[in-house]
């Protein structure tokens, strides 16, 4: 019986430490799956958040000033909530983060190594990138397209237990890890419309006024409607660009009108007029 005891201490004792290390081992390999999970979705989060507000970047405006700087702060935030719980294995050390910058040389090259280039680190190169993102209104040129891949880099001390027979060990090392994500600015529906009049000519009962226009845009213009005097003047379908239109304004009417008119789009302008009727 006591042989028998003995053997089976002896077993434990030799099995102990090897299921005590695939247990330890299973901790780890966890601990390193969601950290990993976690970088990955973070910066997934960082691309969407740049996509999404991204477009909200006036094109017109270099916004370098502050809306690029409101972006890259929450960026800033994000990652450092996303990141702000303890991991690795050494208490009392931080986990360091560095998010690198990429643009998308020929957004219709599906290569990646030969198709981009790194953004300068420096607060300011990071700034001016992400308001060259805002999407363009014309054709995209290297400097200035709204595609763009974001990295996300972490660097966390690790220290790993060896269980054996002889005794347990540890090895101290730094765990680095990386995850890309790509993202791009979509462009919003705009139409830039400007429109003029010509002085009017009065006659009987009114003026012939001339109304030009003309318009840049994401989208056609399927039609413009001139009002005035609380009725439509005219309608032309599918308008030259630039055009005009010749208008016959009632007497005292002050002020035209114009819709531009594309589906459920409608942009309005107004021009003044100040008809008045010539002397019978």
């Amino acid at each position: 019986m006591r042989d028998e005891r003995g053997s089976e201490i002896v077993q434990l004792a030799l099995v102990l430490p090897i299921l005590v290390g695939i247990l330890w081992s299973a901790f780890e390999i966890r601990q390193i799956i969601t950290l990993r999970t976690r970088v990955r979705d973070t910066a997934a989060q960082v691309a969407r958040y740049v996509s999404g507000f991204g477009a909200q970047l006036d094109p017109d405006k270099y916004t370098g000033a502050l809306q690029a700087q409101q972006i890259y702060d929450n960026i800033n935030l994000l990652v450092s909530n996303a990141l702000s719980v303890s991991y690795g294995t050494v208490e009392g050390h931080d986990l360091a983060w560095e998010l690198t910058w990429y643009r998308i040389n020929d957004p219709f090259d599906a290569d990646w190594e030969d198709n981009h280039t790194e953004i300068d680190n420096d607060p300011a190169s990071v700034l001016a990138f992400i308001a060259s993102l805002a999407c363009d209104r014309i054709p995209s040129t290297p400097d200035n397209n709204a595609q763009f891949a974001v990295q996300l880099s972490i660097s966390v001390p690790w220290r790993t237990v060896l269980l054996g027979l002889g005794g347990t060990s540890t090895r101290d090392f730094t765990l680095n890890l990386r995850e890309l994500a790509m993202g791009a600015v979509p462009c919003q529906p705009y139409l830039i419309l400007t429109v003029t009049a010509d002085p009017p000519e009065p006659g009987p009962g009114g003026c012939d006024v001339v109304v030009h226009w003309k318009y840049e845009g994401s989208y056609t213009i399927e039609s413009i409607e001139i009002l005035g005097g609380g009725e439509r003047l005219a309608r032309i379908f599918n308008p030259l660009n630039p055009g005009q239109q010749s208008v016959f304004v009632p007497a005292g009417t002050d002020t035209l009108t114009i819709w531009a008119i594309s589906g459920d789009h409608l942009i309005e302008r107004q021009v003044s007029v100040n008809c008045s009727a010539a002397p019978e």
